[in-house]
């Protein structure tokens, strides 16, 4: 690489570019100063192709490397006391960042077209973009703030991703299971803390999912979702994949709890809604939910219900009621459903399921 640097009276602008591997960056920066003081920083980042790989992403084993000596009297890693050192050692004078990345690329990542602007002062950072291109079709929007002068520190988000391939975003998150389909999010939530843990619990705000032409593969009780529809109707547990032609629910989230009240769930034999309730504090969750029959051919329980832990959820199913023809409902309940979670009105749009993204 080469790093070109320029001293001015009262800043020093700084020019990379370097190759690591097969990925090429290149760096522009200026540092604002007024004597030994810093009063402002601007960096922009550009790479055509970040390889993963380059970074040595997922190539280190288990074990290798020493585990550095801390001090007796040192904040253990992870701590909040660390967190809290290491927050009041960051500038309190402006900084914007912009980085702009062309195409990310490794095993399982697709990520084009990445551009984020991060701008701050006085531990106050507001993401004034992050906008990405996944998987080819895939359109994620978010905008946010943080504020690292709270105890916890605060954190509020908003957002949207349309159409995002399940196989593909099991796969970036390590799950390994044979999921199909396309979600999308639309989500404004706030929260704080210093961990994953404390953050699900303060979560406030408003969360939209929907799952179009959703496939789960595998043994009927491997993934709750699964197991969730196993019940629904009947011969499902015997099935080796559970297909869902649209799932959607919006949710409120308040002090850790996120509750909804109108789950729509509708497979090619049945159509239902519901409710759904996760206590994150408790690590509790609790779905109920009233299916009926596309055909009169087909007897489905007359009520779902899956309660307790996260990682032992228990079904109670009522005993199996003679199934009646909905059509004249499941055409009522479509438009009904789309307006209430994502402010659609199907008719003025190509797609007869509300999953369907406009």
């Amino acid at each position: 690489g080469d790093l070109l640097v320029k001293s001015e009276p009262y800043a020093l602008s700084l020019a990379a570019n370097a190759r690591t591997g097969s990925t090429r960056w290149s760096a522009d920066g200026v540092i604002k100063h007024r004597g030994q003081a810093r009063k402002g920083i601007n960096f922009a980042l550009d790479i055509p192709h970040l390889y993963l790989s380059d970074l040595g992403l997922g190539l280190q084993t288990p074990g290798q490397g020493r585990t550095p000596a801390v001090a007796p009297t040192a904040p253990q890693p992870g701590t909040d006391e660390e967190f809290y050192r290491a927050i009041e050692k960051l500038p309190q004078y402006p900084v914007e960042a912009a980085i702009t990345v062309g195409q990310i690329t490794g095993d399982n990542t697709d990520i084009h077209d990445l551009d984020i602007l991060v701008s701050g002062r006085d531990r106050r950072f507001l993401l004034s973009r992050l906008n990405a291109l996944y998987t080819g079709d895939t359109r994620g929007e978010f905008r946010g703030v943080v504020d690292l002068n709270w105890r916890p520190p605060m954190v509020s988000v908003g957002g949207r991703a349309l159409s995002m391939p399940l196989n593909a975003l099991a796969k970036d998150i390590g799950y390994q299971s044979d999921i199909s389909g396309k979600l999308s999010v639309l989500a404004g939530i706030t929260t704080a803390g210093t961990g994953t843990r404390s953050l699900l619990r303060n979560l406030r705000g408003k969360l939209a999912l929907a799952l179009h032409d959703g496939t789960i593969a595998g043994a009927a009780y491997d993934v709750l979702a699964t197991d969730f529809l196993a019940w629904i109707y009947s011969g499902a547990s015997r099935q080796k994949s559970t297909v869902i032609d649209c799932a959607m629910a919006s949710f409120d989230l308040h002090d850790g709890i996120a509750e909804s009240d109108n789950l729509y769930i509708e497979t090619a034999r049945m159509v239902a809604q519901g409710s759904a309730k996760f206590n994150f504090k408790r690590e509790k969750l609790d779905i109920s939910i009233t299916p009926r029959s596309k055909s009169r051919k087909l007897q489905v329980p007359s009520a779902v219900r899956i309660s307790g832990d996260f990682d032992d959820p228990r079904p109670d199913v009522s005993p199996i009621a003679a199934a009646a023809d909905i059509y004249t409902e499941f055409i009522t309940l479509v438009p009904r459903i789309a307006r209430n979670i994502f402010h659609i009105d199907p008719k003025h749009g190509k797609h007869a399921s509300p999953c369907g993204v406009q």
